[in-house]
């Protein structure tokens, strides 16, 4: 399979696993390397079953077909079924934010505070360097540079509030340089380790977030779940959507229409009381 995409590591990794595993299948099934497209659909299909997904087994064969020269089979490929998004994210406030900050390990709590403060995605507060932090650059705010090993490799930055500044300085103690999460003999060249690490620190995170929440009836507390709340929050506060869009790193306003819980119950709520504009 042709790696040189912009494909983000960890996903060429997962990508040609499912090669892997493809090739596997058809070569059990006809005796040899040889395939049909027939071939590529049962595998989906397999793939597919019940509540599982096939559309990333898709993505990863449809990658793999462009590269071995079957760009026919490509607008055969079945179509698959989408895991529905969970929509109901239970919101929750400041003072239950900073007890579940606060009640995390110390390697978490870094993680969620970053995350509940900034909306930052788990890989990009993961992979946050201590010596890029910026506490004076711009006036009010806190700028944390992110995105070398962050998803789709795009760098942006964080911004955080600088009354939050005593308080992230204490998480980061006397350190001055390297990961601010990470362990220091993770180096940054060794990407397969790197993104192993960065793995089995997200299974324990979302381990101990899932416990906390139980804590305070929120159910199924993620990393991710943190990135939804924190856009609740952005436009509980009066943000707008397209703003929210450029803070949490979409490309899409779509994407960021569907992590909002809260902004159809505040139009309502608009419309209800104020006409002016009509």
């Amino acid at each position: 399979m042709d790696t040189q995409t912009k494909l983000a590591f960890r996903t060429k990794l997962k990508y040609k696993n499912v090669v892997r595993q493809f090739l596997i299948f058809s070569s059990e099934k006809n005796k040899g390397l040889t395939f049909n497209i027939d071939d590529v659909n049962q595998f989906i299909y397999e793939k597919n079953k019940g509540t599982r997904r096939g559309r990333f087994t898709k993505f990863a064969l449809r990658h793999f077909l462009l590269s071995v020269g079957k760009r026919e089979f490509i607008h055969k490929l079945m179509p698959v079924k989408r895991k529905p998004r969970l929509k109901e994210f239970k919101f929750f406030d400041g003072n239950t934010a900073n007890r579940i900050i606060n009640g995390m390990p110390q390697q978490f709590k870094t993680l969620a505070f970053i995350q509940l403060k900034t909306g930052a995605r788990f890989q990009e507060a993961a992979t946050i360097k201590v010596q890029d932090i910026d506490f004076t650059k711009v006036k009010g705010l806190i700028i944390i540079p992110v995105g070398q090993y962050a998803k789709n490799m795009k760098p942006r930055l964080l911004k955080l509030r600088a009354e939050y500044e005593p308080y992230l300085k204490k998480l980061i103690g006397d350190k001055k340089y390297g990961w601010l999460v990470l362990p220091d003999n993770i180096s940054e060249e060794d990407e397969a380790r790197l993104i192993n690490k960065i793995d089995n620190i997200k299974r324990d995170y979302n381990e101990k977030l899932n416990a906390m929440g139980k804590l305070f009836d929120i159910d199924k507390l993620s990393s991710h779940y943190l990135r939804h709340h924190y856009a609740d929050s952005f436009i509980k506060q009066g943000g707008e959507l397209h703003m929210l869009k450029s803070v949490l790193g979409h490309a899409r306003l779509e994407t960021t229409m569907e992590y909002v819980g809260v902004s159809d119950t505040l139009a309502d709520d608009f419309l209800k009381k104020d006409d002016t504009f009509f």
